[in-house]
């Protein structure tokens, strides 16, 4: 919609990833280096932790394009409390056959993977996101999963999940997984310097001025947004399409108050109480009532 008005090739904040518009903060450059370190170094267990829009799947997402042959690569990216089987997820990363499996055939199956894998000179890593989800039994199972790297590094894991995950591990049951943890970093939010130098960066990558967005305007974002990336995209996203109707070539702090002002009115419509309907506040959930998402499985070739 805006894009021609302000010279840009496309939009420069979609919330889709697009290894094109990679920023690597200090906090993102030395998270990314620390999971190349722990690669190379056959750590088993590496653990990101962040809040959400941190940009925790940015930074997989950039490794995985950075792995070699020497890796064979699976994802499990949709975890739920109420699960405690992992075994199934494993082999399912994996393209592997799981159905009508006891635990113990599967287990034997994946070992046989793992084994598989290291005689084509290949280290199986798997990666979880949303570990913050997993259950506790399940987390047990991942350590007790990782005591097939006794005599050889056969399985590397790399658990990504919110900030309470790491408060998670830190309760008693889950010691000996600590000890297995060789790497661990937690992202923050970006610095005011650091977002106007994102902003100005995906600006530029979508061939725009980096000076769409006065510094004002900059700061403004900033502060409303937390310094997550996320966040900043949807703010500056709404800002240029606020800056496009109104006809201002240069994104204001008076633009990005109108915006934000008309967010927080409908934010307090959103969070007034419902509707009563005879004499009754009624409540639905909706839902297909479905436990399991579809995995899209990663291969390293």
């Amino acid at each position: 919609m805006y894009e021609q008005f302000y010279g840009l090739k496309e939009s420069p904040f979609s919330l889709l990833p697009d290894r094109r518009y990679l920023f690597l903060s200090r906090q993102h450059l030395m998270a990314l280096t620390l999971l190349k370190y722990s690669l190379i170094n056959r750590h088993t267990f590496t653990i990101i932790t962040g809040d959400v829009g941190a940009g925790k799947t940015t930074l997989i997402n950039q490794l995985l394009s950075e792995v070699g042959e020497d890796f064979t690569v699976g994802v499990i990216n949709f975890t739920d409390s109420r699960v405690v089987r992992l075994l199934p997820w494993m082999l399912r990363a994996y393209a592997l056959p799981y159905d009508k499996m006891s635990t113990v055939k599967m287990y034997d199956r994946f070992t046989e993977f793992l084994v598989e894998e290291r005689e084509k000179g290949r280290v199986t890593l798997l990666i979880v996101d949303e570990a913050q989800n997993l259950a506790k039994k399940a987390l047990e199972n991942l350590r007790m999963l990782s005591n097939v790297n006794a005599s050889d590094t056969l399985l590397q894991m790399i658990l990504i999940g919110q900030p309470e995950f790491r408060e998670t591990l830190k309760q008693p049951e889950f010691r000996q997984l600590n000890q297995r943890v060789s790497t661990y970093y937690r992202l923050g939010p970006l610095s005011r310097g650091e977002s106007g130098e994102y902003i100005r960066h995906r600006v530029m990558v979508a061939g725009g001025h980096p000076k769409i967005f006065s510094t004002a305007a900059i700061t403004r974002i900033w502060e409303e947004s937390g310094g997550i990336p996320r966040t900043i995209n949807t703010l500056c996203d709404m800002s240029l399409v606020y800056g496009f109707t109104s006809g201002r070539k240069i994104i204001d702090e008076a633009v990005v108050e109108e915006m934000l002002g008309d967010r927080q009115e409908f934010a307090v419509e959103a969070s007034a109480p419902p509707r009563k309907r005879d004499g009754r506040t009624r409540n639905k959930r909706n839902g297909d009532g479905s436990l399991f998402e579809p995995l899209v499985p990663f291969r390293s070739t």
